[in-house]
């Protein structure tokens, strides 16, 4: 549990530090910067999302 979290933890700095880039030194649009700059976030937080989850098996 705690490596999931500092996973996406880390996601979210990535993400910030590249929304930073986009807008600030490329100066680039809102939407775009949004766009590309959450998919980290996005990303990690898919990844260990309840989707892939295998249900757990019954004893007999």
């Amino acid at each position: 549990m705690f490596r999931k979290s500092l996973i996406i933890l880390l996601a979210g700095v990535v993400s910030l530090a590249l929304c930073l880039f986009l807008a600030l030194v490329l100066e680039w649009p809102r939407i775009v910067v949004y766009t590309l700059g959450l998919a980290p976030l996005f990303v990690a937080a898919a990844s260990f999302g309840s989707a892939g989850r295998q249900p757990p098996e019954r004893r007999r």
